[in-house]
């Protein structure tokens, strides 16, 4: 179980020092969410790759007894052992996402940057939405729900793809469970 675990935590420690490193030698990327994805699986083989090659008695709390355990059971152990690495690094990735989207979306973040960045660090409501238009905010997002397939536009109409139906429903379900305001 200890390998797996170890495997786990340094495939995300390897996958975030790779995203930090290109996103500082290529701030320009425009796909962001492409090269994170990418990373993930690349450091996903990376997993699978050194989970087969690191022998599992070098780093075991308890080996498993053949002349005690039948090979079923261990052979559903190393399965379990190794599902449980993956996982632990595929939620470790999940949450990086998670903080990541913050980071990048989140509008009042952004709204603070730019008023610590004003003269004297002070705004008026006018100056913070010359530096941070709501108009393109609202386009961005247009563009990457175009982007990302989850919304057609015709004739300068907006329909939903089957995809944003069943993101939209879930966003729905989600808001109205937890009693979000409609709004964002």
């Amino acid at each position: 179980m200890i390998k797996a675990l170890i495997l786990g935590f340094l495939s995300f420690f390897l996958f975030l020092v790779g995203h930090i490193i290109v996103f500082n030698v290529k701030p320009a990327i425009e796909e962001r969410f492409v090269v994170i994805k990418n990373y993930f699986l690349i450091f996903t083989v990376f997993y699978v790759v050194m989970y087969l090659i690191v022998r599992e008695n070098i780093i075991v709390l308890i080996p498993a007894d053949p002349s005690v355990t039948s090979q079923a059971a261990i052979n559903i152990s190393r399965a379990i052992n190794f599902m449980t690495g993956y996982l632990l690094y595929v939620f470790l990735w999940m949450g990086y996402c998670q903080f990541y989207f913050f980071i990048v979306r989140t509008i009042s973040g952004r709204m603070l940057i730019e008023i610590d960045n004003g003269p004297g660090a002070r705004l008026t409501k006018d100056e913070l939405k010359a530096r941070y238009s709501p108009e393109e905010v609202f386009h961005k997002r247009l563009n990457h729900m175009l982007g990302s397939a989850c919304i057609i536009e015709k004739d300068g109409i907006y329909q939903n793809t089957r995809k944003g139906h069943y993101i939209g429903n879930i966003s729905r379900f989600i808001k109205e469970f937890l009693k979000l305001e409609p709004g964002g």
